[in-house]
């Protein structure tokens, strides 16, 4: 099991290393609406991870995909990318807030049998949320 996750944490790391090396080349531009919820959606599920005392094999790649999708949100920021989001993007944004702290109360207020169809539903339309920007400004792209 520790193979698996190390290999997957693994690829994670180059698959985000490889999108920042071309971001730095501005080869890509990252949709910073989404980089951002990228960021703070998987920092929130690693701690609910962790705190719920999942293992070292659980949280491997979660952590990756944390710690790199904050560089991605940090380098957006700092080149000010965030300046590009238009109406969309805010209103998905704003969906995706509220999603995450629906399922962040769900899962520290509740107990785990009565909250786990709502954690359930919350975390994949905030999943579904975060790609929207991303699918949207790529869609235009093509």
């Amino acid at each position: 099991m520790l193979i698996i996750a190390v290999f997957s944490g693994l690829l994670q790391a180059v698959g985000y290393l490889l999108y920042l090396r071309y971001a730095f080349r501005r080869e890509t531009r990252p949709n910073a609406a989404s980089s951002l919820m990228f960021a703070y959606g998987t920092a929130l599920l690693v701690f609910l991870e962790w705190r719920s005392g999942a293992p070292v094999t659980i949280l491997l790649l979660p952590t990756t995909c944390a710690v790199l999708g904050i560089a991605v949100g940090v380098y957006c920021l700092q080149r000010r990318i965030w300046q590009g989001i238009d109406r969309f993007e805010l209103v998905a944004f704003a969906c995706d807030l509220a999603f995450t702290a629906g399922y962040f109360l769900a899962a520290t207020i509740g107990n785990a049998n009565s909250i786990a169809p709502l954690f359930l539903v919350l975390t994949n339309l905030s999943a579904l949320t975060s790609f929207l920007p991303l699918l949207r400004s790529t869609a235009m792209a093509l």
